[in-house]
């Protein structure tokens, strides 16, 4: 949650994990619909604030769905999201001390934590 980060946190990373996604259950409209509000509130209220958005296990069927998604997208929002192809990438992408293990990382409290940020350079 954007609003408990503590003072001198300034940014927040996103990974949507598309594990067990399936086009003919959160293909239809009303999914659609519903991430291209989430988009809106993140590119209108949020935009300087979401450092990052990481998109894991991401089925073969996504790739058709994104091209759709991202018509909705500011350039700056399309750059901070990364689809990323396995684990062992985005542990290079997130310090695994702060990446949570079902994630391949050594984090074993889930997040949001007030006032976390991840360092990503």
């Amino acid at each position: 949650n954007i609003r408990l980060l503590q003072p001198g946190v300034y940014h927040g990373v996103i990974i949507f994990d598309l594990k067990g996604y399936s086009y003919k259950e959160h293909g239809n409209k009303l999914s659609l619909f519903l991430v291209q509000i989430l988009i809106q509130i993140v590119q209108e209220q949020y935009p300087q604030r979401m450092r990052k958005i990481y998109i894991t296990n991401a089925p073969y069927l996504f790739n058709m769905l994104w091209n759709i998604i991202k018509v909705w997208m500011e350039k700056d929002l399309k750059e901070k999201i990364v689809i990323v192809k396995n684990m062992e990438t985005l542990k290079e992408l997130i310090d695994e001390d702060v990446l949570e293990e079902r994630f391949g990382g050594r984090r074993s409290e889930p997040y949001p934590i007030d006032g976390v940020d991840i360092p990503l350079e």
